[in-house]
């Protein structure tokens, strides 16, 4: 969990938590680990995917609702 805002999202900074996920019983795959980035408004805000070779892939997720009243 983040303290201060370090996740740009869109045009604004966001504080975030990341959930680290190694993938593990499928060897056959490149990805090694995956990364899911959420805040507490916004929900799932991105998803990182570490790949064998030391490379890794950003998807950010935009939607166009939030989780405020």
């Amino acid at each position: 969990k983040s303290t201060t805002d370090d996740y740009y999202y869109g045009s604004i900074m966001i504080k975030v938590m990341k959930i680290e996920e190694p993938v593990t019983g499928m060897k056959s795959l490149a990805v090694n680990k995956i990364t899911y980035i959420a805040n507490h408004r916004f929900g799932l805000v991105g998803i990182k995917y570490n790949f064998n070779d030391g490379s890794s892939l950003n998807l950010p997720l935009y939607c166009s609702t939030s989780n405020s009243k």
